[in-house]
């Protein structure tokens, strides 16, 4: 497949869904005239001035495929596309070049769903309005996709803005610097299904009545929940299925680093799978990490303001105490609990655990710090050392600055220091 020339362009200003594809000469060409074979990858009756390959041509077909890189430019008006064009037709509105005004057209979605090239980036240098979510169906196996830019997607309504449709096992979603606004009473995520990574993100805002009821909601066979530097703000923690991050299908994995998480019932979820969590905050949620087969990693995490508990699996099975012990031990280390009134790690053993489990295990029991916090570890193994002063500035604004405070900030400015 031939490798575009660059980024596929929106931009609702100074945009066009009508004589611009994306990606091409900066002015672009465009007409009424393209002609396309059903049984050949050849375009004519098109303007190739200035035309390379690896531009977007895009021919307004009647129905199918809409969009396609160019492979060769094979004369004045004809070029070869990586693709083939679902119908036989003539007279047919094109453009190569330019920029994309909207992802809501109803031809821009054509690209979403059915057109994009592997490794494709999709970039907005403007605001996006959704009326309805965006489908993203027959991605291309282990090419990821990027859609991004320093902008916000607001779905007007209640959907998610975008939905990966079908078998997700390596089909990648690639979300970055985007921040999703849903609308009020929304029921849904802001992004399902597929194998979703999101890199320096906002879902919603604090405190707001327009944001989504959960932040990614993977699915299918593979499919991940990634975020690394996102924000996620729920509606509330009392919102009965309000998840942050969860997944679904086998053998996926939750994994957030360096994110902020708050107004959840549930913070993320990692049913079956791995869950891993690290450098984040958790706050103000009914219940923080839950998995159903303790496959959890948390280290240097803070969970603040937990109702219930921190980390809790919701399992007991017996054949599976080897893994979960070694993961305890080992991946369960330098957290900080903080208004937590459960345990701030539910670990129920199914029996008793056999010597022999513990082998190769390292025996150092895992260091946690704990303030104003209930319960401790259960069944488990853990050293927890007890702060008498909240470590925070302003915890319940949002500021988890460590103060200066005997007991309390101070005891973990020292151990910053000792390490």
């Amino acid at each position: 497949m031939t490798v575009p020339n660059g980024n596929i362009i929106f931009n609702s200003s100074t945009g066009s869904d009508s004589l611009s594809s994306g990606l091409g000469p900066t002015i672009p060409v465009n007409g009424s005239s393209a002609a396309t074979t059903a049984s050949s990858t050849v375009v004519t009756g098109i303007d190739t001035t200035g035309v390379t390959a690896g531009d977007l041509l895009w021919v307004q077909s009647s129905s199918g495929r809409q969009f396609s890189i160019i492979a060769s430019v094979d004369n004045a008006t004809q070029v070869t596309c990586d693709d083939t064009f679902d119908n036989t037709e003539s007279g047919r509105t094109w453009a190569i070049g330019g920029k994309r005004a909207t992802f809501d057209n109803a031809d821009s979605r054509v690209l979403f769903n059915n057109d994009i090239a592997g490794d494709c980036v999709i970039q907005t240098e403007t605001d996006q309005y959704l009326t309805s979510t965006i489908t993203m169906g027959n991605l291309p196996a282990r090419e990821p996709i990027f859609i991004r830019g320093d902008a916000t997607i607001y779905a007007n309504g209640n959907f998610a803005c975008f939905q990966v449709t079908g078998d997700s096992s390596y089909r990648t979603v690639n979300f970055n610097d985007l921040k999703f606004v849903g609308s009020a009473g929304n029921t849904s995520a802001a992004i399902i299904g597929g194998s979703i990574y999101a890199r320096n993100c906002q879902f919603g805002d604090p405190g707001s009545s327009t944001n989504f009821k959960g932040g990614i909601v993977s699915g299918g066979y593979g499919g991940n929940s990634y975020a690394y530097r996102c924000s996620f703000y729920g509606q509330g923690e009392n919102v009965s299925g309000g998840i942050g991050l969860t997944t679904g299908g086998w053998p996926p994995a939750v994994n957030i680093i360096n994110c902020y998480i708050r107004d959840y019932s549930v913070a993320a979820w990692g049913g079956d799978n791995v869950l891993n969590c690290e450098k984040s905050i958790i706050s103000n949620c009914a219940n923080g990490l839950g998995t159903s087969r303790r496959y959890v990693v948390a280290n240097k995490n803070i969970f603040h303001n937990i109702t219930n508990n921190a980390i809790y699996d919701t399992s007991g099975n017996e054949s599976e105490e080897r893994i979960t012990i070694t993961n305890f031990l080992n991946n369960f280390n330098e957290n900080i609990f903080s208004n937590v009134s459960g345990y701030i790690r539910s670990f129920r053993l199914y029996s008793t655990i056999p010597q022999s489990y513990l082998e190769n295990v390292e025996l150092i029991p895992p260091i946690n710090y704990c303030y104003n916090s209930s319960g401790g570890v259960e069944n488990g193994y853990s050293e927890i050392v007890t702060l008498t002063a909240s470590p925070f500035v302003d915890p319940d604004n949002g500021d988890f600055t460590l103060n200066n405070f005997v007991g309390g900030g101070q005891v973990l400015r020292l151990l910053e220091r000792a390490i």
